[in-house]
């Protein structure tokens, strides 16, 4: 699921002169959610283990979020860090 965060500016303007609570639209861009470490995990094809045992080393440098207590992961981050991680044969 992906969260399109464009809004109707003017829209949000009228709101405010209302009294009502507006939002600021935030930039032209679409956000992902954040997934739990048992689900960075699995798209990782590892055990929790290794992912909560890389978090705390950062040995393999797995890229995490913190949000409050919490920790999340950004798929697009997992994917860009499987990307880097990929072994090609030597020329």
């Amino acid at each position: 699921m992906v969260l399109d965060v464009i809004g109707d500016t003017s829209e949000k303007v009228n709101m405010a002169q209302q009294g009502q609570a507006a939002v600021l639209p935030l930039p032209a861009k679409q956000i992902e959610p954040l997934i739990t470490t048992e689900q960075a995990a699995g798209v990782l094809g590892v055990s929790l283990q290794f992912v909560e045992q890389d978090r705390t080393t950062r040995r393999h440098g797995i890229p995490f979020v913190r949000v409050g207590r919490a920790v999340r992961y950004r798929p697009a981050d997992l994917l860009a860090w499987i990307e880097n991680h990929v072994e090609r044969e030597a020329a």
